[in-house]
């Protein structure tokens, strides 16, 4: 399913030893060096590297390991293009044990994780971090999908509609 968002430019946070599906322009952000898909050591909350604008997509399998989600979303949100998207996955509380284990091995598997997410709450923090355009899916294990754009350039905005200027 991330073939079709992740185009152009991307980074894939909490990458681990691999990359999403056939990204080549994507790189690779974890905070543990001896990750093989690394190009950028730093747990993906201060994308100190990435200047404002520049990034078409960013996708991550660990929402739910920061500490604070919004700080992540909106340090995401500054890195992207207009109308760049933002794509996460986050576990399903059923899951972990009660001391934050996870129970299922596999590529989900987050044994840091800070947060528990409805679809509900996932769509509200997207959108409070400025993402528009939000969709939150539950998948067939009961994990959550989510997709969010950043606002349309403001001053590429038709004046009739507000829309974006590309159908004049």
């Amino acid at each position: 399913w991330l073939d079709q968002y992740c185009k152009g430019k991307g980074l894939d946070i909490a990458c681990g030893d691999f990359l999403h599906g056939d990204m080549e322009q994507a790189a690779g952000v974890d905070g543990h060096e001896r990750q093989i898909g690394t190009d950028h050591f730093n747990e993906g909350d201060e994308l100190t590297f990435a200047e404002p604008g520049k990034i078409d997509f960013i996708v991550t399998n660990y929402l739910d390991a920061f500490p604070n989600p919004l700080k992540a979303l909106n340090e995401w949100y500054r890195a992207l293009k207009f109308g760049g998207g933002v794509l996460g996955i986050v576990c399903r509380d059923a899951e972990y044990d009660d001391k934050g284990k996870h129970l299922f091995l596999g590529p989900l598997t987050n044994t840091k994780r800070q947060s528990v997410f409805t679809a509900i709450t996932l769509g509200q923090y997207m959108r409070r971090a400025g993402f528009v355009e939000v969709t939150t899916v539950k998948t067939g294990t009961g994990s959550l999908r989510a997709v969010g754009y950043k606002k349309a350039d403001p001053g590429n905005l038709c004046p009739k509609c507000g829309q974006d200027r590309s159908h004049l």
